[in-house]
């Protein structure tokens, strides 16, 4: 008996009173793009029940592999869905270099700001290097008599 009764209890305090909705939940999509894309963008999915009312979640970014201001563009920026909206893209600048590097990563944050929770709210951006290594100059031989051979 007890049971039950904590059981309706529990059931009684989840449900939202008559006229209130429950808030939208975000993720955040993993992303990747070349060096010289530009940009690297990530998609912001919003979840659940569509109500009325707009939502915010902030978006920023986490140093990883990839270092801010050598890399990308540190930012920070507020995504505003309106009722119906269900994604959104968030995108940071990237700075594209001349110097051969490996793959580099960087984390994307979402922060629940207005009338929203967060479902998955972290991501790793991948960013691929888009510079050619230069080939290896060709051998040489000399010779005795001090000529080079290509």
């Amino acid at each position: 008996m007890r049971r039950l009764l904590l059981l309706a209890l529990c059931a009684l305090i989840a449900t939202p009173a008559l006229g209130q909705t429950s808030r939208p939940s975000f993720s955040i999509d993993n992303a990747s793009a070349a060096e010289d894309s530009g940009k690297l963008c990530f998609n912001v999915r919003k979840h659940g029940r569509l109500n009325s009312e707009p939502s915010t979640v902030q978006f920023y970014q986490i140093q990883g592999t990839a270092q801010p201001g050598l890399d990308y563009v540190d930012s920070s920026l507020v995504l505003a869905f309106t009722a119906a909206q269900t994604s959104q893209q968030a995108c940071v600048e990237l700075a594209n270099d001349a110097a051969p590097e490996a793959t580099e990563s960087l984390t994307g944050k979402l922060v629940a700001l207005q009338n929203a929770r967060l479902y998955d709210g972290t991501a790793v951006g991948t960013i691929t290097d888009s510079d050619v290594i230069p080939p290896p100059p060709p051998p040489t031989q000399t010779c005795p008599d001090g000529s080079v051979i290509l």
